[in-house]
Protein backbone atom coordinates (compact mmCIF):
# COMPACT_ATOMS: atom_id res chain seq x y z
CA UNK A 1 0.00 0.00 0.00
CA UNK A 2 3.38 2.70 0.80
CA UNK A 3 4.84 1.47 -2.20
CA UNK A 4 1.90 2.41 -4.30
CA UNK A 5 1.10 5.23 -2.40
CA UNK A 6 4.67 6.51 -3.32
CA UNK A 7 4.55 5.65 -6.68
CA UNK A 8 1.14 7.88 -7.41
CA UNK A 9 2.21 10.76 -5.70
CA UNK A 10 5.14 10.48 -7.63
CA UNK A 11 3.64 10.70 -10.59
CA UNK A 12 1.70 13.71 -9.25
CA UNK A 13 -1.91 12.35 -8.47
CA UNK A 14 -3.20 12.99 -5.23
CA UNK A 15 -3.64 10.11 -2.84
CA UNK A 16 -5.46 8.77 0.13
CA UNK A 17 -3.79 5.67 2.09
CA UNK A 18 -6.59 4.56 4.87
CA UNK A 19 -5.20 1.58 7.18
CA UNK A 20 -7.12 -0.16 9.16
CA UNK A 21 -4.43 -0.57 12.13
CA UNK A 22 -3.20 2.12 14.15
CA UNK A 23 0.21 1.81 12.90
CA UNK A 24 1.67 1.40 9.01
CA UNK A 25 3.48 -1.05 7.33
CA UNK A 26 1.25 -4.55 7.08
CA UNK A 27 3.38 -7.70 7.00
CA UNK A 28 6.76 -5.37 7.50
CA UNK A 29 6.46 -5.51 10.90
CA UNK A 30 7.77 -6.39 14.44
CA UNK A 31 7.19 -8.99 16.90
CA UNK A 32 8.26 -8.60 20.78
CA UNK A 33 8.42 -11.42 22.70
CA UNK A 34 9.90 -10.33 26.43
CA UNK A 35 12.98 -8.55 25.71
CA UNK A 36 13.43 -9.96 22.08
CA UNK A 37 12.54 -7.81 18.95
CA UNK A 38 12.20 -10.11 16.12
CA UNK A 39 11.87 -7.96 12.20
CA UNK A 40 9.48 -10.73 10.36
CA UNK A 41 9.85 -9.77 6.52
CA UNK A 42 13.10 -7.75 6.09
CA UNK A 43 15.48 -10.96 6.42
CA UNK A 44 12.85 -12.33 3.37
CA UNK A 45 13.85 -10.33 0.60
CA UNK A 46 16.53 -12.19 -1.16
CA UNK A 47 16.72 -9.63 -4.46
CA UNK A 48 17.12 -6.64 -2.15
CA UNK A 49 18.82 -3.91 -4.76
CA UNK A 50 15.82 -4.40 -6.46
CA UNK A 51 14.29 -2.76 -3.23
CA UNK A 52 16.58 -0.12 -2.68
CA UNK A 53 16.81 0.83 -5.88
CA UNK A 54 12.24 1.09 -5.89
CA UNK A 55 13.12 3.32 -2.78
CA UNK A 56 15.83 5.18 -4.25
CA UNK A 57 12.71 5.86 -7.01
CA UNK A 58 11.13 7.56 -4.52
CA UNK A 59 13.28 9.51 -3.36
CA UNK A 60 14.33 7.56 -0.08
CA UNK A 61 17.98 6.75 -0.15
CA UNK A 62 19.22 3.98 2.33
CA UNK A 63 23.05 2.35 2.48
CA UNK A 64 22.52 -1.25 2.11
CA UNK A 65 25.47 -3.32 3.41
CA UNK A 66 26.50 -5.86 0.67
CA UNK A 67 26.98 -9.51 2.35
CA UNK A 68 26.60 -13.17 0.87
CA UNK A 69 23.52 -14.32 1.53
CA UNK A 70 22.38 -12.17 3.58
CA UNK A 71 23.93 -13.53 7.00
CA UNK A 72 24.52 -10.98 9.24
CA UNK A 73 25.48 -10.72 12.83
CA UNK A 74 25.60 -7.49 14.62
CA UNK A 75 28.87 -7.16 16.60
CA UNK A 76 30.01 -3.97 18.43
CA UNK A 77 28.79 -1.93 15.11
CA UNK A 78 30.73 -4.25 12.76
CA UNK A 79 29.58 -7.19 10.72
CA UNK A 80 30.84 -10.78 10.74
CA UNK A 81 30.23 -13.88 8.81
CA UNK A 82 29.53 -17.07 11.02
CA UNK A 83 28.41 -20.23 11.03
CA UNK A 84 29.31 -23.47 8.83
CA UNK A 85 27.67 -22.00 5.87
CA UNK A 86 29.09 -19.04 6.24
CA UNK A 87 32.35 -21.35 5.87
CA UNK A 88 31.19 -22.85 2.68
CA UNK A 89 30.72 -19.20 1.19
CA UNK A 90 34.23 -18.26 1.54
CA UNK A 91 34.99 -21.88 0.34
CA UNK A 92 33.09 -21.38 -3.06
CA UNK A 93 34.28 -17.44 -3.20
CA UNK A 94 37.86 -17.66 -2.78
CA UNK A 95 39.10 -21.07 -3.48
CA UNK A 96 40.06 -22.82 -6.81
CA UNK A 97 37.74 -25.63 -6.69
CA UNK A 98 34.73 -27.85 -7.61
CA UNK A 99 32.78 -25.38 -5.70
CA UNK A 100 34.50 -22.46 -7.18
CA UNK A 101 33.94 -23.90 -10.80
CA UNK A 102 29.81 -24.19 -9.10
CA UNK A 103 29.82 -20.10 -8.84
CA UNK A 104 31.25 -19.56 -12.64
CA UNK A 105 28.16 -21.61 -13.79
CA UNK A 106 25.76 -20.04 -11.72
CA UNK A 107 27.29 -16.71 -12.92
CA UNK A 108 26.96 -17.68 -16.23
CA UNK A 109 23.50 -19.22 -16.23
CA UNK A 110 22.13 -15.66 -14.24
CA UNK A 111 23.97 -13.52 -17.07
CA UNK A 112 22.96 -16.12 -19.81
CA UNK A 113 19.12 -15.54 -18.03
CA UNK A 114 19.13 -11.85 -18.14
CA UNK A 115 19.75 -11.70 -21.65
CA UNK A 116 16.74 -14.38 -22.29
CA UNK A 117 14.73 -11.81 -20.50
CA UNK A 118 15.87 -8.72 -22.72
CA UNK A 119 15.20 -10.68 -25.92
CA UNK A 120 18.64 -12.04 -26.90
CA UNK A 121 19.12 -15.16 -27.86
CA UNK A 122 22.46 -15.68 -28.30
CA UNK A 123 23.11 -18.10 -25.27
CA UNK A 124 26.19 -20.07 -24.73
CA UNK A 125 26.05 -23.71 -24.50
CA UNK A 126 26.35 -23.83 -20.76
CA UNK A 127 22.93 -22.25 -20.44
CA UNK A 128 21.42 -24.92 -23.19
CA UNK A 129 23.15 -28.04 -21.45
CA UNK A 130 21.44 -26.61 -18.21
CA UNK A 131 17.97 -26.06 -19.50
CA UNK A 132 16.40 -29.77 -18.75
CA UNK A 133 18.80 -30.31 -15.54
CA UNK A 134 17.44 -30.88 -11.94
CA UNK A 135 19.75 -28.96 -9.52
CA UNK A 136 20.53 -32.70 -7.81
CA UNK A 137 21.63 -34.11 -11.06
CA UNK A 138 23.15 -30.59 -12.17
CA UNK A 139 25.45 -30.58 -8.83
CA UNK A 140 26.43 -34.04 -9.20
CA UNK A 141 27.89 -33.31 -12.56
CA UNK A 142 29.35 -30.61 -11.04
CA UNK A 143 31.24 -33.00 -8.58
CA UNK A 144 29.66 -31.17 -5.90
CA UNK A 145 30.05 -33.64 -2.91
CA UNK A 146 26.81 -35.53 -1.27
CA UNK A 147 27.36 -32.92 2.20
CA UNK A 148 27.94 -30.11 -0.12
CA UNK A 149 24.62 -30.54 -2.32
CA UNK A 150 22.82 -30.20 1.27
CA UNK A 151 24.06 -27.14 2.57
CA UNK A 152 23.64 -25.64 -0.75
CA UNK A 153 20.21 -26.50 -0.91
CA UNK A 154 18.89 -26.17 2.31
CA UNK A 155 17.39 -22.75 0.60
CA UNK A 156 15.02 -25.05 -2.07
CA UNK A 157 11.89 -24.01 0.22
CA UNK A 158 11.70 -20.39 -0.84
CA UNK A 159 10.92 -22.11 -4.58
CA UNK A 160 8.68 -24.61 -3.40
CA UNK A 161 10.38 -27.72 -5.18
CA UNK A 162 12.74 -30.46 -4.34
CA UNK A 163 15.78 -30.39 -5.48
CA UNK A 164 15.47 -33.82 -7.94
CA UNK A 165 12.35 -31.64 -9.29
CA UNK A 166 13.51 -27.90 -9.24
CA UNK A 167 15.06 -26.19 -12.63
CA UNK A 168 18.65 -25.95 -12.38
CA UNK A 169 18.25 -22.82 -14.33
CA UNK A 170 15.62 -21.37 -11.53
CA UNK A 171 17.72 -22.56 -8.33
CA UNK A 172 21.03 -20.98 -10.00
CA UNK A 173 19.22 -17.43 -10.54
CA UNK A 174 18.30 -17.63 -7.00
CA UNK A 175 21.54 -18.51 -5.53
CA UNK A 176 23.67 -15.78 -7.36
CA UNK A 177 21.21 -13.09 -6.29
CA UNK A 178 21.53 -14.25 -2.89
CA UNK A 179 25.34 -14.38 -3.30
CA UNK A 180 25.43 -11.22 -4.64
CA UNK A 181 23.24 -9.72 -2.43
CA UNK A 182 23.07 -6.94 0.29
CA UNK A 183 21.35 -6.14 3.71
CA UNK A 184 18.68 -3.68 4.55
CA UNK A 185 20.59 -2.89 7.87
CA UNK A 186 17.24 -0.71 9.10
CA UNK A 187 14.71 -2.51 11.12
CA UNK A 188 11.05 -2.42 9.94
CA UNK A 189 9.62 -0.04 11.61
CA UNK A 190 12.51 2.44 10.78
CA UNK A 191 12.33 1.75 6.91
CA UNK A 192 8.41 1.83 7.26
CA UNK A 193 8.57 5.32 9.16
CA UNK A 194 11.25 6.62 6.14
CA UNK A 195 8.63 5.58 3.55
CA UNK A 196 5.45 7.07 5.37
CA UNK A 197 7.41 10.31 5.99
CA UNK A 198 8.39 10.69 1.96
CA UNK A 199 4.53 10.07 0.94
CA UNK A 200 2.91 12.20 3.71
CA UNK A 201 5.05 14.87 1.83
CA UNK A 202 2.27 14.88 -0.61
CA UNK A 203 0.08 12.56 0.37
CA UNK A 204 -2.47 11.75 3.27
CA UNK A 205 -3.00 8.95 5.62
CA UNK A 206 -6.00 8.19 7.96
CA UNK A 207 -5.41 5.44 10.17
CA UNK A 208 -7.71 2.71 12.03
CA UNK A 209 -9.90 3.23 9.20
CA UNK A 210 -11.39 -0.21 8.16
CA UNK A 211 -13.60 0.18 4.52
CA UNK A 212 -16.31 -1.59 4.88
CA UNK A 213 -18.31 -0.79 1.95
CA UNK A 214 -17.03 0.21 -1.83
CA UNK A 215 -20.18 1.86 -3.89
CA UNK A 216 -20.00 3.84 -7.08
CA UNK A 217 -21.75 7.06 -7.80
CA UNK A 218 -21.76 8.53 -11.33
CA UNK A 219 -18.25 8.44 -12.33
CA UNK A 220 -16.99 8.89 -8.81
CA UNK A 221 -16.00 5.49 -6.49
CA UNK A 222 -17.73 5.95 -2.81
CA UNK A 223 -15.76 3.91 0.01
CA UNK A 224 -17.53 3.87 3.54
CA UNK A 225 -15.61 2.87 6.49
CA UNK A 226 -16.23 1.45 9.92
CA UNK A 227 -16.53 5.02 11.54
CA UNK A 228 -19.21 5.79 9.23
CA UNK A 229 -16.41 8.35 6.94
CA UNK A 230 -16.89 8.87 3.26
CA UNK A 231 -14.54 9.19 0.70
CA UNK A 232 -14.95 9.96 -2.89
CA UNK A 233 -12.42 8.60 -5.76
CA UNK A 234 -11.93 8.14 -9.28
CA UNK A 235 -9.42 4.91 -8.65
CA UNK A 236 -9.15 2.56 -5.96
CA UNK A 237 -6.25 0.41 -5.22
CA UNK A 238 -7.07 -2.49 -3.09
CA UNK A 239 -4.00 -3.77 -1.26
CA UNK A 240 -6.49 -6.88 0.10
CA UNK A 241 -7.41 -9.95 -1.74
CA UNK A 242 -9.94 -9.76 -4.91
CA UNK A 243 -12.30 -12.45 -3.53
CA UNK A 244 -13.22 -9.73 -0.33
CA UNK A 245 -12.77 -6.99 -2.17
CA UNK A 246 -15.48 -8.21 -4.76
CA UNK A 247 -17.39 -10.24 -2.33
CA UNK A 248 -17.46 -8.08 0.73
CA UNK A 249 -16.97 -4.44 0.21
CA UNK A 250 -18.10 -4.27 -3.38
CA UNK A 251 -21.21 -6.68 -2.64
CA UNK A 252 -21.78 -7.60 -6.47
CA UNK A 253 -21.83 -11.21 -7.66
CA UNK A 254 -18.74 -11.28 -9.75
CA UNK A 255 -18.53 -14.81 -10.83
CA UNK A 256 -15.42 -14.68 -12.60
CA UNK A 257 -13.32 -13.52 -9.39
CA UNK A 258 -14.67 -16.56 -7.61
CA UNK A 259 -13.19 -19.16 -10.38
CA UNK A 260 -10.44 -17.23 -10.23
CA UNK A 261 -9.54 -17.10 -6.62
CA UNK A 262 -10.84 -21.04 -6.44
CA UNK A 263 -8.58 -21.68 -9.30
CA UNK A 264 -5.09 -20.92 -7.67
CA UNK A 265 -2.24 -23.77 -7.58
CA UNK A 266 -1.65 -25.62 -4.25
CA UNK A 267 1.59 -24.30 -2.98
CA UNK A 268 3.65 -25.08 -0.28
CA UNK A 269 3.07 -24.43 3.00
CA UNK A 270 5.42 -23.64 6.05
CA UNK A 271 6.27 -21.99 9.73
CA UNK A 272 8.97 -20.21 11.16
CA UNK A 273 10.17 -20.31 14.58
CA UNK A 274 11.84 -17.32 16.17
CA UNK A 275 14.58 -17.82 18.51
CA UNK A 276 15.74 -14.95 21.09
CA UNK A 277 19.32 -16.63 22.30
CA UNK A 278 20.87 -15.58 25.42
CA UNK A 279 24.63 -16.59 24.13
CA UNK A 280 25.83 -16.80 20.52
CA UNK A 281 26.30 -20.23 18.79
CA UNK A 282 29.83 -21.50 19.69
CA UNK A 283 28.52 -21.22 23.40
CA UNK A 284 25.22 -23.08 22.99
CA UNK A 285 26.46 -25.93 21.05
CA UNK A 286 24.92 -24.63 17.40
CA UNK A 287 27.43 -26.52 15.41
CA UNK A 288 25.07 -25.73 11.78
CA UNK A 289 22.09 -24.70 10.56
Amino acid sequence: GLSAGLNLVNNNQKVLILEKNDLPGGLVTTIKKGRFEFCTSLTEIYDSKKVLALLNDYGIDLEPLNVPLNIMIKEKETYNLNGDFADILHLILNNESDEDKLLKVIKNIYQNFQKLQKGYDDLDENFDKYLDCNVYDALKSLNVKEEMINKLTFLWIYLGSPVNKLSFIDWAVFMYQLIKGSVITLNNMDLVLKMVNKFIEKGTIYYNSKVTEINRENDLLVVKTEDQKIYKARNIVGDISKKYMFQSLIKNDFKEINRLENARRISYSNFTVYLGLNEDYETLGINNY
